[in-house]
């Protein structure tokens, strides 16, 4: 804001006009006080240049007192008592004694002061006359002070019946006292000139920010330093303008600052692995990320500008006509699941959308997240599975337990061969039951990675061949050739005989398992270097390439309607990898479908 100055000699005529007129009024009191002190200066006892000498005296006084403390008073008194003029004077302190006199006898005495408290420095304030006809010797009393607080009294008397010549001093300067008035009152005008002019810029530009909008910005000007509120109005103004440049500069500051606070939460939202994407009303995309634009098989400059739906199509097959009817209402939240394809595995995505208002628009805009759940689907369906599986596998074996015990305790009659073949029955199934229940101990430790072992020295030659006998009963139940190769002479080896003989239990009943009855089933050891390989291998129904990987996978049980068919658990070979791989060894797989499958498991000899 811009402040004019238009109006500041009215201020100035103002002030001018009021200072004359006083200083008039003082011309005229200064004339009559003249006149007065020379009627007055006709009676006796006024010598010609004793008031000058007495205020010369009470000029040192007061000087010594500032700088010497008053040590040169005594010496000052003496000069002013060589006066003839003068009977004797003297100081006052505080306390009525004086401190100095020209009767040395008399220094140190308690004295009378005869002055009013609130005297004028360097004027005679009382004068007292010792004859009642007011001809004798009289005294002057004038008061001494320092920073505006009296200090003493200098005190002079004076000898009867002395001639004055102040009449005729007054009356050859009289015109000197007139004239030199007038001239210091055209200089002081001149000079008050200069300061109301001053005084009036400052006032306008006052009175211009009164009337001024509150909310905008000033722009003030300096004025002559002609005093001191001028130098403290320049400074005012230089620090205002120092401060709208701070203003300026912060203003500056806090737009880079959200600048870079926008980009830095853009770059947060670009880097999610979550895909994020923002859409205006008409579903149009302002804003997607990396990950969303991926996750619908696109890029970042594709996806932008354009309307959403022409990327979910094409990325999903499943679920979409669901994806339009909740979409349809844009104004409420919405949560979907979209399939690539019937397959899990192909991927799922979890689609939400959040409706919301910009804080500086109105516009209703639309907050999209993409994320991908398959492994999520994946576990759930696998869970289902083996809750499945884990119910028949606790059902069949309980409900042939239950039929035999029922048979046993129904008839005593039974022939021995066929209680022995209940209980043979009820023992078989038992031992399934307990089987099932340490494959479920071992996974729930492997998971809390509590599965630890237990070595010493083992035979490995015993330790295979205790767990073919675990499993011949399986083989020979389907007619399946077993097939034994061994090397003449195994080490013996340090490791946990008993997770190593369920892992190849494991593998062997799972040969058997899946192998057709009349099969072939062929176990063979190899000694290479230091490292010892047991292989398994059967001609069974095999396992496709796609699964090929996942064979090894908690819970996972083949989409093989012939594997279906079989019942089983899912945590078999991954209960066998991860004793392999906790005693330094690993176990791999090679299979073909309908050809059969080939387990090897690699342990160190060392």
């Amino acid at each position: 804001m811009k402040i004019p100055f238009t109006n500041s000699d009215q201020l100035t005529r103002r002030l001018l006009s009021n200072y004359l007129m006083f200083s008039l009024l003082s011309i005229v009191t200064l004339a009559v006080s003249m006149l007065v002190i020379m009627q007055a200066s006709q009676a006796p006892s006024s010598g010609p240049g004793l008031l000058a000498r007495l205020a010369e005296t009470a000029n040192r006084l007061k000087q010594d007192a500032a700088d010497n403390q008053g040590a040169e008073q005594q010496k000052i008194i003496e000069e002013l008592s060589h006066d003839s003029e003068l009977k004797f004077c003297g100081v006052l302190n505080g306390d009525g004694v004086y401190s100095a006199h020209s009767i040395p006898s008399l220094r140190g005495r308690k004295g009378v002061i005869r002055i009013s408290a609130d005297a004028i420095p360097g004027v005679i304030e009382y004068v007292s006359y010792l004859r009642e006809d007011q001809k004798g010797p009289k005294e002057y009393w004038l008061p001494l002070r320092k920073d505006d607080k009296v200090f003493g009294i200098l005190q002079a008397r004076v000898e009867a019946d002395q001639s004055s010549q102040l009449t005729q001093m007054v009356n050859q300067h009289f015109a000197t006292a007139v004239t030199v008035p007038v001239i210091l009152l055209l200089l002081g005008s001149l000079r008050l000139r200069v300061v109301v002019q001053t005084c009036a810029s400052i006032e306008e530009q006052l009175a211009g920010i009164a009337h001024s909008d509150s909310d905008g910005s000033l722009t003030l000007q300096s004025v002559e330093e002609s005093s001191s509120a001028a130098a403290g109005w320049n400074r005012l103004v230089n620090k205002l303008e120092h401060g709208q440049v701070l203003k300026n500069l912060e203003t500056r500051l806090n737009e880079v600052l959200a600048s870079v606070r926008t980009q830095k939460y853009e770059q947060v939202l670009k880097n999610m692995s979550d895909g994020v994407a923002v859409t205006d009303s008409s579903g149009v995309v302002t804003f997607a990320n990396f990950a969303f634009a991926l996750l619908l098989d696109s890029d970042e400059k594709s996806i932008a500008n354009h309307p959403l739906m022409d990327f979910i199509p094409n990325a999903v097959s499943e679920n979409i006509e669901n994806y339009n009817l909740q979409c349809q209402e844009m104004s409420r939240p919405a949560v979907i699941e979209l399939h690539r394809s019937h397959d899990l595995a192909d991927g799922v995505l979890r689609l939400a959308r959040m409706p919301f208002t910009a804080d500086d628009t109105d516009t209703p805009l639309q907050l999209w997240s993409l994320r991908d759940i398959s492994q999520l689907k994946l576990i759930e369906h696998t869970r289902d599975q083996f809750v499945d599986t884990a119910t028949h596998e606790l059902r069949t074996p309980l409900s042939n337990i239950k039929i035999c015990a029922e048979a046993l305790a129904m008839d005593d009659e039974l022939e021995e061969e066929i209680q022995k073949a209940y209980l043979n029955t009820i023992s078989s199934e038992a031992s399934r039951l307990g089987r099932f229940v340490d494959e479920f101990l071992n996974i729930s430790r492997m998971e809390a990675g509590s599965l630890q072992l237990n070595r010493h020295p083992t035979h490995i030659e015993r330790l295979i061949h205790e767990a073919l006998e675990k499993t011949r009963a399986q083989m020979d139940q389907k007619r399946i050739e077993l097939h034994v190769h061994l090397p003449v002479k195994l080490p013996e080896l340090n490791l946990d005989k008993d997770k190593i003989s369920a892992a190849l239990v494991n593998l062997l009943g799972n040969a058997g398992k899946y192998t057709p009855d009349g099969g072939k089933v062929s176990l063979n050891v190899e000694l290479a270097n230091s490292e010892i390989r047991i292989q398994i291998e059967d001609s069974g129904i095999g396992i496709s390439p796609e699964e090929l990987g996942k064979v090894f996978n908690k819970f996972f049980r083949s989409d093989d309607q012939r594997v279906r068919d079989i019942v089983g658990t899912g945590l078999g070979l991954s209960f066998a990898q991860e004793v392999a791989r906790l005693h330094g060894g690993s176990i791999s797989v090679r299979s073909e479908v309908n050809q059969g499958s080939r387990f090897t498991m690699t342990l160190p000899i060392a």
